[in-house]
């Protein structure tokens, strides 16, 4: 089946936007048309490998961005692809975020994403060791800083401090 231009954005914009699974977004499309539209999984990862490659300049412009910042912030998050542990790497700045998938957070995992080989500014992120080794320089991020406070803080009962 051919799927119009407006069904293949809803897919991308739910499937990038909303963070939804690709079965989900085959349920609301479905429902959204009175289950006129059925598609599946494979049309949806389709439609999104489509978008990914027609948007290469402007990844590209994004990086680049980055690279003219003083301070970009990093941070990976778990995800699970097929049942095997992986992660999505973001660097952010106040105007830019690129998000990178790694298997793993070896420090020769990091060496593929080129942005780090160049960047020769700060780096803030969660203490991650193998970040020590990209930047010039290192800050920690407030935010995980506060978590290991309150994880202390509940640890050891000290709940009378500052309530973290």
């Amino acid at each position: 089946m051919i799927y119009g231009d407006t069904i293949r954005a809803l897919a991308v914009d739910l499937y990038s936007e909303g963070n939804i699974s690709l079965n989900r977004i085959r349920e609301q499309i479905a429902s959204l048309s009175g289950q006129a539209t059925t598609i599946s999984e494979g049309s949806i990862f389709h439609f999104l490998k489509q978008f990914a490659d027609l948007d290469d300049s402007s990844i590209k412009q994004i990086e680049m961005e980055l690279l003219k910042e003083k301070v970009l912030c990093t941070d990976a998050t778990y995800t699970s692809t097929d049942g095997v542990r992986s992660y999505i790497r973001n660097i952010t700045s106040d105007h830019a975020v690129r998000y990178y998938p790694m298997d793993s957070k070896t420090i020769e995992t990091h060496r593929l994403i080129d942005i780090l080989n160049v960047y020769d500014c700060i780096l803030v992120h969660d203490h991650e060791t193998a970040m020590y080794h990209f930047g010039s320089g290192h800050a920690e991020c407030n935010v995980h800083l506060l978590r290991y406070l309150r994880k202390n803080s509940e640890d050891y009962h000290c709940t009378d401090l500052y309530h973290l």
